[in-house]
């Protein structure tokens, strides 16, 4: 099963998100949840890269079957596009989740 640990701030902004785990539902290379689950995450993360705010985030995917990134801090000049990341980021893996809710467990969390 994969795990995603979405965190947001009060506000509504990113704070976090961490996916481990496989779904087990195909085998590697041929299993339609993991590549969504990835495929949402790993855009977010590019398009954060690849902005203005790309210094705000840190990305780790040093393990197979594991990513995490956080905003590194939290700048008012980026607070909407981290809102818009999260509220993308939160409902393609509630529609994931929705679809394959054996294979994909979504938590979302408040931080401060």
């Amino acid at each position: 099963m994969i795990t995603a640990v979405l965190c947001r701030r009060s506000d509504g902004a990113l704070a976090s998100c961490e996916v481990t785990g496989h779904s087990g539902l195909a085998p590697r290379g041929a299993d339609i949840v993991c590549a969504a689950v990835s495929t949402v995450v790993r855009t977010t993360v590019a398009v954060l890269q690849a902005s203005d705010s790309a210094q705000l985030v840190t990305c780790d995917s040093s393990g197979h079957g594991q990513l995490a990134f956080r905003a590194t801090e939290m700048s008012s000049a980026f607070a909407e596009r981290m809102v818009f990341a999260a509220d993308y980021l939160q409902k393609g893996l509630e529609i994931i989740a929705a679809e394959y809710p054996e294979y994909l467990k979504l938590r979302v969390k408040t931080v401060k």
